[in-house]
């Protein structure tokens, strides 16, 4: 067997063992793009506030809830990114409650495994099977690059490089096939490696730590305890935001976990304009009685390695530069499933309709030239 028939054999029946986990990964990674966005737009009741005036003070805001609700203390909660966002805060543990931050005034609640867009995720990185499904994402990440590496080589032969309509069925799904697989192999060869860097966090993170000595970002041990001080009256979570504002000039507080028991701390994660994902990588600890800094981590200051683990993520939902690699992330997306259809379609008549032992069977990547 010759070099070319072997690629195409591997092409072939890895696309058949891996077409249903690549067809539902490309479809819920479509939708995973525009997470945050589509699920305002499913509650928007509980996401979406009226502007007006300045939002009220923090902590003001926190104890209003709590002694509205009657649910618990607040672990934590998501500031706003947006003049119309309301506040997102988590109370005894998976119970979601939402306000207003300009009135004070709850908008309602739900359970965190009430929320669409979660199971939607949980299913894109796992197909809601644990750790069993998050190797078969992993390793459907593997298929998708030798595929495009594959698939590539295949087009040099035919090199497809538009559809033409008006012709048989059989010729235009195969043309769909090889000008979707040459226009998206680029795209496709970066989720699936930044979907194994991702799957594979652990390893990754091991290469990365050999190869940079920069390893997985922790707290140092014993910064993890506030320590009483004057009287032992605890900062406000807006005294909180205002220490994150002084050591990260330029960053927007994302989130919040608030002190948990006397020995408690401030957990505040930040983003600057740079960070395209949604919380944001810089991260501090606050002592909650001095609001001195126990612990920080700047991600413009981070080593190489760091960022390279940093922006995996961005790379793969296509918020790395902004709205024009998310559209182009979702597009991606969507045509994988498209493209393990056409592909089906190639292979599926060959396979029902295989010739008699004494003709020749063509080969699928041959078809263009068969039916031009």
């Amino acid at each position: 067997m010759t070099v070319r028939p072997f690629i195409f054999q591997i092409h072939k029946w890895l696309s058949l063992v891996a077409a249903l986990p690549l067809l539902l990964l490309g479809l819920s990674g479509a939708v995973l793009v525009f997470e945050n966005e589509l699920d305002r737009v499913l509650h928007p009741a509980l996401t979406t506030v009226k502007p007006h005036g300045q939002p009220m003070p923090w902590q003001a805001l926190l104890d209003g809830v709590v002694t509205a609700r009657h649910d618990g203390p607040v672990s934590w909660f998501r500031l706003p990114q947006a003049p119309n966002q309301a506040v997102e805060m988590t109370v005894r543990g998976s119970l979601l409650v939402y306000a207003d931050p300009y009135t004070g005034n709850v908008l309602g609640s739900r359970r965190r495994d009430e929320n669409v867009m979660v199971k939607v995720h949980q299913f894109h990185t796992s197909y809601l099977l644990g750790k069993t499904g998050q190797w078969i994402t992993g390793i459907s990440s593997i298929v998708l690059i030798v595929l495009g590496i594959t698939g590539i080589w295949l087009w040099l032969k035919v090199r497809i490089v538009k559809i033409k309509f008006g012709v048989p069925w059989k010729r235009l799904n195969f043309d769909a096939h090889s000008a979707i697989g040459l226009y998206c192999s680029l795209f496709w060869l970066a989720l699936g490696f930044t979907g194994v860097t991702i799957g594979f966090d652990q390893a990754t993170r091991s290469v990365v730590k050999r190869v940079t000595g920069a390893g997985v970002v922790q707290q140092p041990p014993g910064l993890k305890s506030s320590r009483p001080e004057g009287g032992g009256r605890s900062i406000s979570a807006d005294d909180a935001v205002a220490a994150a504002a002084r050591d990260f000039p330029g960053a927007a507080v994302t989130m919040i976990n608030l002190p948990a028991g006397p020995a408690g701390t401030y957990g505040i994660a930040l983003k600057y304009p740079e960070d395209r994902t949604p919380a944001g990588r810089s991260r501090m600890v606050v002592d909650r009685y001095s609001g001195k800094t126990l612990w920080a981590f700047n991600t413009r200051t981070a080593a190489a390695g760091i960022k390279f683990l940093n922006v995996q993520r961005s790379i793969h939902t296509g918020d790395v530069f902004g709205w024009p690699t998310r559209i182009l992330a979702c597009a991606a997306s969507a045509l994988l499933g498209l493209q393990v259809v056409t592909g089906l379609w190639i292979w599926w008549p060959v396979r029902r309709k295989r010739p008699p032992d004494s003709v020749q069977p063509i080969e699928t990547d041959q078809l263009a030239v068969q039916t031009a």
